[in-house]
């Protein structure tokens, strides 16, 4: 697989990441922000016990059962016990909301109007409804109730007050939270295409600066294998590895060219040394023949003449000896 072909394929499995994530993110922030699938499944099941069960800081199960114990409905024994049990439930719900960090409105109205009206029932149900009760004294009994609604009436008005604050204060975190939530999706959106630019910019450097030069310097190679010595290699004024790349393959031609014409120079040298060699050698040969042809026609001549004493004694050059050594035998 080539470089560019790995490159594109990184670049397209990073695009399917990024845009998965983008995906992802965007439902997963769909269904839990506010308002979402999610968001109203809590606050369903948070609404449906809310209307089934009193909440214990409403004291309307408490008032209901001290008026039907008042009325004969409830034994003494019976009335005590869930008493008890809904001021153990008020108690614990009084811990925890004193823990939690409530608006100041809100908790302003806890402290000030819902908790000390509540407060001033159970003193009285514990003052006068349950000794009374105790006692079996029905009217004392009834008289505590009509007291106790006096305290429940104004118990009512806190929390009404205390609710529309709490409503009031869910719709602001509300709208808050869909202007974050629209923020973040827009900070999402910012970076992926950011994420995008960067990634179409990595690539166009890529290929511009990494893949272009390399297809160039393989071309070049690829002619300077062809015998093409006279080109320069490119990207050679590059500050970068391509650069050094590009200069080295450059230096290697230059060495190439070198020992090229050295070695033209040397085939040179030894073509003209050869040639004067065979020059030599022919005029040495012919000065030989040229010798002893003068030294055969002497002999002839003076064989001519009569003069049959004439021998030739003097070695000729070896080509040319068996000529002296028998003159008719070379015929």
């Amino acid at each position: 697989m080539t470089i560019k072909a790995c490159i594109n394929g990184f670049a397209l499995a990073l695009l399917v990441v990024i845009t998965a994530a983008m995906i992802v993110g965007g439902v997963s922030l769909a269904r839990l922000r506010v308002e979402g699938p999610l968001y109203r499944q809590i606050v369903d099941s948070k609404d449906l016990v809310a209307d089934v069960l009193p909440p214990p800081l409403y004291l309307i199960e408490a008032y209901l059962t001290a008026r039907e114990a008042a009325g004969g409905d409830l034994t003494p024994q019976d009335a005590d016990a869930k008493l008890t049990r809904l001021r153990q439930d008020y108690d614990q719900r009084v811990g925890y909301w004193e823990k939690v960090d409530l608006p100041k409105d809100v908790r302003g109205l806890l402290r000030d109007g819902v908790l000390p009206s509540a407060d001033r029932f159970w003193a009285a149900c514990g003052d006068r409804l349950l000794p009374a009760l105790k006692r079996g004294d029905a009217e004392t009994a009834r008289a505590a109730v009509v007291g106790l609604r006096g305290a429940y009436l104004e118990h009512r008005r806190a929390v009404d007050a205390l609710v529309s604050a709490a409503v009031a204060h869910v719709g602001r975190n509300e709208a808050l939270a869909r202007t974050e939530i629209l923020e973040i999706l827009g900070a999402m959106v910012v970076m992926s295409l950011v994420l995008y630019a960067l990634l179409g910019a990595g690539i166009m450097i890529l290929r511009t600066r990494v893949l272009a030069p390399i297809v160039d310097l393989s071309t070049f190679t690829q002619r300077l294998a062809a015998g093409e010595f006279d080109l320069r290699s490119p990207s050679m004024k590059r500050p970068d590895e391509v650069g050094e790349v590009a200069r080295s393959i450059d230096a290697f031609k230059v060495g190439v060219v070198a020992r090229e014409a050295e070695a033209a120079r040397l085939r040179a040298e030894n073509e003209s040394e050869a040639e004067r060699r065979l020059s030599a050698a022919r005029e040495a040969e012919a000065q030989a023949r040229e010798a002893v042809m003068l030294r055969l026609a002497e002999g002839l001549s003076r064989l001519a003449k009569g003069d049959l004493t004439q021998r030739l004694n003097e070695a000729f050059p070896e080509a040319f000896e068996a000529l002296r050594i028998d003159p008719a035998g070379v015929y």
